[in-house]
């Protein structure tokens, strides 16, 4: 059996997966699940050496659980444990879905009424909704936070085999490691830090995504938020918080809401303070949550 140092310092060894071969070792653990028992026997190693002669980003995949994510929304906003729901939508999750509780989303009407500029909005303010916090175009690294790049695709550069299917737009997230680089989850593939290009996504604004237009950043609290459906058990102390907010203020009828809904009328439904005659929110209390390992 080969020793695994041996892979790693013989780079002229072409029978197997080498150090110096770092993209072939990644597609080759692809390939294998990221199953360390898989990987070992296929390069002839004990599964003890295989994390050795993985690549760094590949041993943080494995480490945070960043394959297990639905889609490149859930991925960003380190929502991993919804996945798992019964009823969960296979796909992923789409941003606001879980604020606007019922009925079409801002960006799905403009998806469907073919405005590209009406979804680049929408599609911020969905996002925004479900607790993030804007950044715009050159938002700086925040304390108790980690930045997501936010994008759309323009019409012109969606596939024609998804424009057959109705696709009229898309949307993709990359976000932040705790380490300051930058890893992205395309569709149901493995998350990568690298672009469609294959090289490290070192500032957002500029990596080749797929041929999308970036459309700015938002904040993300520390440990991620949850997203998805209105069901879903708030279990990230970023979204327990948004959850006592919304709660401290009457419900809305959904008869109320146009197409994209007027917030200055929300908030004026909102109780005030006789002292200030501005919406009081109920201060949230500290509540215990578990916050996962692998939060970035």
């Amino acid at each position: 059996m080969a020793k695994a140092d041996q892979i790693i310092s013989d780079p002229t060894n072409t029978s197997t997966v080498t150090k110096a071969a770092p993209d072939a070792l990644d597609a080759l653990s692809k390939k294998l699940g990221h199953d360390n028992e898989r990987i070992a026997e296929a390069l002839g190693i004990e599964a003890k050496d295989v994390p050795g002669i993985r690549t760094r980003f590949d041993q943080l995949a494995e480490l945070q659980g960043y394959q297990a994510y639905a889609n490149c929304y859930t991925y960003a906003m380190n929502d991993i444990d919804g996945i798992k729901s019964p009823d969960k939508n296979l796909h992923g999750d789409d941003p606001g879905r879980r604020a606007l509780r019922s009925g079409d989303l801002s960006s799905e009407i403009a998806d469907k009424n073919q405005d590209y500029e009406s979804y680049k909005k929408a599609l911020l303010d969905d996002v925004i909704s479900d607790g993030s916090q804007r950044g715009g175009m050159d938002a700086k690294p925040k304390e108790g936070h980690y930045r997501v790049a936010v994008y759309s695709k323009p019409p012109e550069n969606v596939p024609q085999g998804d424009r057959d299917n109705g696709a009229f737009t898309d949307m993709h997230f990359v976000r932040e490691n705790k380490d300051g680089t930058w890893s992205h989850k395309p569709g149901r593939e493995a998350v990568t830090d690298k672009d469609v290009d294959g090289k490290p996504i070192i500032d957002p604004k500029t990596a080749n995504v797929g041929g999308y237009d970036f459309l700015g950043y938002v904040y993300v609290p520390e440990g991620g938020l949850d997203v998805g459906r209105p069901g879903e058990p708030s279990t990230k102390p970023g979204s327990i918080q948004l959850d006592q907010q919304r709660n401290a203020a009457p419900p809305v009828p959904v008869s109320s809401f146009s197409a994209f809904p007027d917030l200055n009328m929300i908030a004026s439904r909102m109780p005030t303070s006789p002292e200030t005659e501005t919406p009081a929110v109920a201060k949230p209390q500290p509540t215990p949550v578990k916050v996962a390992a692998f939060s970035p």
